[in-house]
């Protein structure tokens, strides 16, 4: 039998019926599920193809029918859930499933169970699902809820398909809630009456874990218990104006349904970093109800200041009304807050900020008082304020600060779309708080008076001020009184006095600067209107203003006349005139003598500055400087200047000798920098090298092409290091930032000191080779006796990582050497007597480490600076200087006894010394010859080496 349905479906029984017997072969094919009549699935809306096979068995009064099903493109409520396929069982009364599988697109069903077949069907099944779309099983349930990601559940269901009872538990992951992210949810739940309740429902979602408690009803509203532990700020969807760190609680009920919640809860946060400031103790109450945030109390501290806030928010209409107070709220940590830029302002803020308006267009009124005022090191005490902004309009209602440091008052208001009109003044200010609020170097050092106005357009603004600065450390500031007064006007300011007066000398300067001639964008020509007009009137000038200027002069004085004129703009400015200085001197900081008989001659012609002489003296030794250079703009890219020095004595703490030199200076370095080139030559000079630096620091880079050539008596000393003469020459090449040095100097005699001993050098040398620093490879021999023992010392390798060897004669352990070196004492006559632990020889003992160390190597340098000497040294007896062999394995006086040693090279190769004892006058001459670089011969005439000579000589090994 054959039975054809819609859509080309059919449905074909074959068999045998006996004796009420039933035993039939059912087939069906392409069964529209969509076109049945059952109740279930047309109140489900389901939708597929569904095939079968199977038999009808039993008595026909009671049969029961065994199928094999598959379904395809299986919809369910347009849930789509794919393909269905497994066993069933059908009596008249029931449905029995076994492991009948659900495969959806991503994962599967699994159901088991048993359906009371009525017109009403009974449900007694138990469902799982592995990593199935949730967004599927919630249509499949006609449930609405806004949620996504992949589910895992298990689900005991019973009744009616209008009176569903089910219980079970859910997992999702990699899942949204109405578009925020979870990273993972999961708990038992229970739905009953078309209620869901969850008892402990866990959602992990931004680090932090949310745990609800309550029901969702059948209308979609909500009665639930929120608490959310750790929420981490750095993960919140939430655009910050600046980084935001740290972990929020929050604690409260949500009501309402969802597509209007309500929320009442509580949020606390033990510690909040925003945009570098330290937040704690953070706690409030709030509500979020009809789209409008209500905080009804939200305190936190921050330092030791205090904060307190209430207020809402409209998430729609962006409307926003808060009120916030502040009790001791550090005013550099609010600016932080408010994204302002502070290097200077510090205080304590008592009062009120009121917030009105929307985000885009604020308005916001702050009244109260800033303790503990300052400015930089400049105190004010207690600071007024009373300001107010709203539509672009800043209104300083009051703003007043009086302390010892001074008085400021301010008020007024000023539109930046409309009229300004506002007035400020300062009574005493202390010259420096300018100086440090526009971060300069100039600070002239005296008390400030001021007045300024500001009136009309905000954008094109009328503006007069008067200036007065009174010095009160005349020396120090170069000059007694400073005064201006300038106003502008249609964006020309008028500089009707400028005036700098030092006793009887004066500088001034009048004029007109169009801030059009400034801007660099104004390539074209401009109208002799549009363009500067300035004068600058030095005579009765004086060189006294320079350490205004420059800190690196310390004093400076000369009469210095001239005009200057200041004419055309910035990009193309014309300077015509010329200054003169007669008769000046000048000190700089570091160098000990001041530059006398200073003359100076510059003319300004237009675009050219001829320098025609600058010539000054120091000692015995002068310069002359002379050149010219030309301007575009506020550049110089052309100039050709030339500095001659001659026998030029410069005492400076690491440099103190001769210096002769002709350098030029010229814009033909690599891509048109300056070029320092030249020659350098030293002699009769001191030199203490500090360091090797691997780099300059400047900011500002020039090329560098300099030799320097090492004259006669040129010496490397540091008190407590060394005393080399040396010899050779040196190329200064790279840029100031990157210099480095080529060339070899060498030593052939001196001394270094090590472990507080004082070697006699043989052989020095420091060759520079390397173009990426300035640290030279040093190759160094040098010895020393203590007693009867030689002791020789080797050092080798880069100046920053030096490898120094240590050998004697007789040949002895390390441990003896040093010990030799640290006492001074003759190791070979330990134990035979000399070397006694008696009070006498502890006391020398001190001494030789002690005033080594400390006392003698400051004395030996203080006579050889003073006396202008080249050897100047105490040291312990040598094997020569003891009467006898026995009073150097015994006690005897004179093993305690130390020389003092004077000399001077009468030429590079002869050296005069006088030597004498200290605790036994013992006095003597030597004469020492060097016949070559490795045989020195000497001879000591007078006292206990009377006619003693001696020929040394150096070999190498």
């Amino acid at each position: 039998m054959a039975i054809s349905l819609l859509n080309d479906g059919f449905i074909n029984a074959d068999g045998v019926i006996q004796n009420n017997i039933l035993n039939l072969d059912l087939i069906g094919s392409q069964i529209d599920l969509s076109a049945t009549s059952i109740k279930a699935v047309q109140e489900k809306n389901v939708k597929g193809i569904a095939n079968f096979t199977g038999k009808v068995l039993g008595h026909i009064t009671d049969p029961y029918v065994l199928l094999d099903i598959k379904a395809s493109n299986l919809v369910v409520n347009e849930g789509v859930l794919g393909e269905l396929k497994g066993s069933v069982k059908v009596t008249s009364e029931m449905a029995s499933l076994n492991d009948l599988i659900l495969e959806d697109l991503t994962g599967e069903y699994k159901i088991n169970g048993n359906i009371t077949l009525s017109n009403n069907p009974y449900f007694d099944i138990v469902l799982s699902s592995k990593n199935v779309r949730a967004e599927s099983m919630l249509k499949v349930a006609s449930l609405n809820y806004p949620l996504t990601g992949f589910m895992e559940q298990e689900a005991k269901i019973r009744g009616t398909s209008d009176n569903i009872y089910a219980k079970g538990w859910v997992k999702l992951s990699k899942g949204s809630y109405d578009g925020y992210l979870m990273d993972e949810a999961f708990g038992d739940y229970e739905y009953r009456d078309g209620i869901i309740y969850v008892d402990g429902f866990t959602i992990k979602w931004l680090d932090s874990n949310i745990f609800l408690n309550g029901a969702i009803y059948p209308d979609n509203t909500l009665k639930l218990e929120v608490n959310a532990t750790e929420i981490n700020l750095v993960k919140m969807p939430i655009k910050y104006p600046y980084p935001i760190t740290g972990w929020i609680n929050i604690v409260g009920t949500v009501t309402g349904d969802f597509d209007n919640p309500v929320v009442d809860g509580r949020m606390t946060a033990s510690r909040i970093v925003a945009n570098g400031q330290i937040l704690t103790g953070l706690t409030g109450k709030f509500d979020y109800k009809n789209r409008k945030i209500n905080i009804e109390k939200l305190s936190m501290a921050q330092g030791h200041g205090f904060y307190e806030f209430q207020g809402y928010f409209n998430v729609d209409s962006k409307i926003l009304k808060g009120d916030l107070n502040l009790k001791v709220a550090p005013v550099q940590g609010i600016m932080k807050l408010l994204k302002i830029s502070n290097d200077h302002f510090s205080g304590d803020i008592d009062g009120e900020i009121l917030v009105e308006g929307t985000f885009d267009k604020p308005a916001i009124s702050v009244v109260g008082q800033i303790n503990n005022s300052a400015v930089d090191r400049y105190e004010f005490g207690t600071v007024d304020i009373n300001l107010y902004y709203k539509n672009k309009a800043f209104i300083i209602n009051r703003l007043n600060a009086e302390s010892e440091n001074g008085s400021l008052v301010a008020e007024g208001m000023a539109n930046l779309d409309g009229d300004i009109d506002i007035q400020i003044s300062g009574n005493n200010l202390d010259s420096g708080l300018f100086s440090s609020l526009l971060n300069t170097t100039f600070d002239p050092k005296g008390k400030v008076d001021f007045s300024a106005i500001a009136q009309g357009k905000t954008r094109n603004p009328e503006l007069t001020a008067v200036i007065n600065i009174e010095s009160y450390d005349k020396e120090e500031s170069g000059f007694d009184n400073l005064s201006t007064v300038f106003s502008m006007k249609n964006a020309v300011l008028n500089i009707d006095k400028f005036q700098v007066d030092k006793g009887e000398y004066r500088l001034s300067a009048q004029g007109i600067v169009p801030l059009k001639a400034l801007s660099k964008s104004s390539l074209g020509e401009l109208s002799a209107h549009e363009q500067m007009n300035v004068k600058i009137n030095l005579d009765n000038a004086d060189l006294q203003i320079l350490p205004l200027i420059f800190p690196e002069v310390d004093k400076a004085t000369g009469k210095t006349y001239g005009t200057i004129d200041i004419t055309g703009t910035l990009e193309k400015p014309q300077v015509n005139g010329s200054i003169s200085i007669p008769q000046g001197s000048l000190k700089l900081a570091d160098i000990s003598d001041p530059i006398t008989d200073i003359e100076v001659a510059i003319l300004f012609e237009g675009e050219k500055i001829n320098i025609e002489t600058i010539t000054g003296k120091m000692n015995k030794g002068s310069f002359v400087i002379a050149g010219n250079a030309f301007i575009k703009g506020i550049d110089v890219p052309n100039y050709d200047l030339v500095l001659i020095a001659s026998n030029l004595k410069i005492d400076h703490k690491y440099f103190d000798g001769q210096v002769d030199s002709t350098l030029k200076v010229t814009n033909e370095g690599l891509n048109g920098r300056p070029l320092l080139k030249g020659n350098l030559d030293i002699s009769n000079a001191v030199v203490d090298i500090p360091d090797f630096p691997e780099s300059g620091s400047s900011v500002v880079d020039f090329d560098i092409d300099v030799d320097i050539n090492i004259g006669k008596k040129v010496r490397l000393y540091n008190s407590s290091l060394y005393d080399l003469p040396v010899e050779g020459a040196l190329k200064l090449r790279g840029t100031l930032q990157n210099p480095y040095l080529l060339g070899r100097l060498e030593s052939k005699k001196g001394s270094v000191t090590y472990l507080a001993t004082r070697f006699n050098v043989t052989e020095a040398s420091a060759d520079f080779s390397s173009v990426q620093k300035l640290i030279p490879n040093v190759n160094l021999s040098a010895k020393t006796r203590v007693g009867s023992v030689l002791i020789n010392l080797n050092v080798r390798g880069p100046a920053d990582d030096l490898r120094m060897h240590l050998s004697s004669e007789p040949q002895l352990s390390n441990e003896a050497i040093m010990k030799a070196l640290t006492f001074g004492v003759d190791p070979t006559s330990i134990g035979s007597g000399a070397y006694q632990d008696s009070q006498n020889d502890q006391l020398m003992t001190l001494l030789a480490m002690g005033m080594q160390i400390q006392a003698v190597s400051k004395l030996e340098g203080f006579f050889r600076e003073r006396a202008d000497i080249d050897v100047f040294r105490i040291e312990p007896l040598s094997m020569f200087d003891y009467r006898s062999r026995k009073s150097r394995t015994e006690k005897h006086d004179s093993y305690y006894n130390y020389n003092l040693k004077i000399g001077k090279y009468l030429t590079d190769d002869i050296l005069i010394m006088y030597n004498t004892g200290l605790v036994e006058s013992n006095s003597s001459i030597t004469v020492q010859y060097d016949l070559t670089p490795r045989i020195t011969l000497s001879g000591t005439f007078g006292g206990l080496n009377n006619g003693l000579y001696t020929i040394e000589t150096r070999f190498r090994f």
